[in-house]
């Protein structure tokens, strides 16, 4: 977000070395964790809907099931809420602030005026929150490259 760069020549060399690995290898980690989650997904819902039916039959001869957009655009809608009340709490800002830090960091736009960590110099859970921050974010993607799938699948 522009609050943590490299200052030194060495330090920008080994941040694009590291980006021309890292980012393919990030692409590649969303692309199985959505086909992954996705495949969950849509075996919890047939199940959910006609599991009994379904209980003796092999999930390869199961008919396909399809996901409806509005459903993955309630998920993703759902995790961003919930994030803004995380962060609004957090961090003291408000929901639309909060909103806006969600969207714009699962959509990668990132364009760093909101940096949760800013107003907190020293807090006894900063770690924790970190780690919890990090782990939303990285859920968040995945759940997005979930949803891109089933919808592309459809």
């Amino acid at each position: 977000y522009g609050n943590i760069a490299p200052k030194t020549n060495w330090g920008k060399m080994v941040t694009i070395l590291y980006a021309i690995v890292g980012i393919p290898l990030m692409l590649l980690y969303l692309t199985n964790i959505g086909d992954i989650l996705a495949r969950a997904f849509k075996y919890a819902k047939m199940d959910g809907f006609a599991g009994a039916y379904f209980d003796d039959v092999d999930f390869e001869e199961r008919p396909r099931v399809t996901v409806p957009i509005l459903l993955c655009m309630t998920i993703i809608s759902g995790y961003i809420c919930g994030g803004a009340v995380l962060f609004s709490i957090w961090e003291d800002w408000n929901y639309l602030d909060g909103s806006y830090f969600c969207f714009v960091t699962l959509s990668t736009i990132g364009f760093g005026d909101l940096v949760p960590g800013d107003t907190v110099v020293s807090d006894s859970g900063s770690q924790e929150k970190l780690v919890i921050c990090s782990l939303y974010l990285l859920v968040g993607l995945a759940l997005i490259a979930m949803c891109f799938n089933l919808v592309q699948e459809e």
